[in-house]
């Protein structure tokens, strides 16, 4: 005969789904209802310097705690993690590729952190959904993904908030109607005199975080030490494919 506590543990086993070992793992976690909340705080548009950097230290800070984490990635109110658990014969997937773990787990330690870094504002949320890919390439695809929506996001974001002070939102909403990202671009320059290529990369690209190591000199020794690094200078990755694959090559 089974007891009562073991019938719940089956219901709750039987969804317990996991993600099979040695295949490259992604993260995805996203604000909730964040076009409120970046509204209640006021945040300035379109882009926002204290939440750019609070998203960052979220995204590197998050990226610490996650086992086997080689890569993160960040705009808007999104941010990707790129886990490998292949880079040994003994590596193991962390918690087990447990997707309801590592969901929650995530969803509730950016949250958490992001509150950290947002003290005295409303609290924000986050949810998290994880998922595997066949190859290592396809990861680095998914992170190239990624940034073209950044990018789109961006230039949209500039030329619309930018074109309605000028000439109000209907209007821009109207002028930028149909307008592809090329076009979007010129718009913004004819009606704002604002070049997009001007604004800070993290803005335009995204911000990302990997783990350096690196030498330190103690007491006439030099020593291996390692810290997560938040990049704000990233490279277009179709363009200069070499910045992902060394990333990965290091942690592989």
């Amino acid at each position: 005969m089974t007891t009562l506590g073991d019938r719940m543990k089956d219901y709750e086993g039987a969804y317990d789904v996991k993600i099979i070992g040695r295949v490259p793992v992604i993260i995805r976690v996203d604000g909730k209802g964040f076009s409120k909340w970046t509204k209640t705080i006021q945040a300035k548009k379109p882009f926002d310097e204290q939440l750019c950097k609070n998203m960052s230290e979220t995204m590197s800070r998050t990226a610490e705690k996650i086992e086997g984490c080689v890569f993160g990635y960040t705009q808007s109110d999104e941010m990707t993690f790129v886990l490998r658990n292949d880079q040994s014969l003994e590596s193991t997937p962390w918690f087990g590729n447990r997707v309801q773990k590592i969901c929650s787990v995530v969803a509730s330690t950016v949250s958490s952190i992001f509150a950290g870094q947002t003290c005295g504002l409303p609290l924000a949320f986050f949810d998290a959904r994880v998922f595997a890919v066949p190859s290592v390439q396809e990861a680095i695809n998914c992170l190239i993904w990624r940034q073209n929506d950044a990018v789109k996001n961006s230039v949209s974001a500039a030329c619309y908030y930018e074109t309605s002070k000028i000439v109000g939102k209907k209007t821009a909403r109207k002028l930028m109607h149909g307008l592809n990202q090329k076009q979007q671009q010129e718009l913004l320059f004819q009606q704002a005199g604002i070049n997009w290529n001007d604004y800070p990369v993290k803005f335009k690209r995204g911000v990302g975080c990997y783990h350096k190591t690196f030498e330190v000199d103690i007491d006439g020794n030099l020593c291996l030490r390692s810290r997560w690094e938040i990049d704000e200078e990233l490279p277009v990755f179709t363009k200069d494919p070499s910045y992902l694959d060394n990333i990965f090559d290091m942690e592989g």
